[in-house]
């Protein structure tokens, strides 16, 4: 990735971690034009953050959320995705993300991952970039305290939208998201629904904007049923 000069004519912002889908670059063209949605992005952990089933997406579905805690080894992952134009993207971006907050986060708090390790990211790489995350709104206390429910249910076509994007890095890589997300014991009381052939599912795919690559369920499934085993198993089929 091109090392940024000036925080004002390159910004590179940490997408993945609230709306998941953003992990995805076909999804990231809904919002971002194509040099930006489609530059390689970098893999990274962010760390003092957790990740959670906890946001209610206008009462449809269940999306992810992140929260700051005071834990270093408290870690999620996402993606570094570089803006071209940011005085037009990060607009576009905040709309998207408008019920999350944007705040910046410290480069000493990302790392990579490697060899099993996470290593921390040499800060010098970045010049003056700056980085920001879309986390949960302290003065949003329905983001913070909501829990899945069978009529505002985690949506299996969002999640293959995040796990397709995950799956351009690594099978790891998807395994970490899964790992490092919680709330997937909600499928208990059936609030986990695989709406796949749905004829109107939660999450709807764009093809006018580009999303056009259907994911591949068996991989992402795999990766779900190593992690969570019999969780994936009480999908509940609409």
């Amino acid at each position: 990735m091109t090392h940024c000069q000036q925080s004002l004519d390159i910004l590179m912002v940490l997408l993945r971690l609230l709306d998941g889908s953003l992990i995805n670059p076909q999804s990231r063209l809904r919002t971002l034009p194509p040099i930006s949605a489609k530059t390689p992005s970098p893999a990274v952990y962010l760390c003092n953050f957790e990740r959670s089933w906890s946001y209610n997406c206008n009462n449809i579905y269940t999306a992810v959320g992140v929260d700051r805690v005071a834990n270093r080894n408290s870690l999620v992952n996402g993606v570094l995705v570089e803006l071209h134009n940011p005085s037009e993207d990060l607009p576009g971006l905040d709309f998207r993300e408008r019920e999350y907050i944007r705040k910046p986060v410290l480069l000493s708090d990302l790392f990579v991952e490697t060899n099993n390790s996470f290593v921390q990211i040499d800060a010098s790489d970045f010049g003056n970039c700056v980085v920001w995350v879309y986390e949960n709104s302290s003065d949003e206390k329905k983001a913070q305290t909501f829990s899945p429910t069978p009529n505002v249910p985690i949506p299996q076509t969002y999640i293959d939208c995040i796990m397709q994007g995950c799956l351009l890095y690594s099978p790891l890589f998807a395994k970490r998201f899964v790992q490092l997300t919680r709330g997937w014991e909600c499928s208990a009381n059936g609030s986990w629904i695989d709406d796949r052939n749905s004829i109107i599912p939660k999450y709807k795919r764009r093809p006018e904007v580009g999303e056009i690559s259907s994911p591949d369920c068996r991989a992402i499934d795999e990766v779900l049923k190593e992690v969570l085993g019999t969780h994936v198993q009480s999908r509940v089929v609409v």
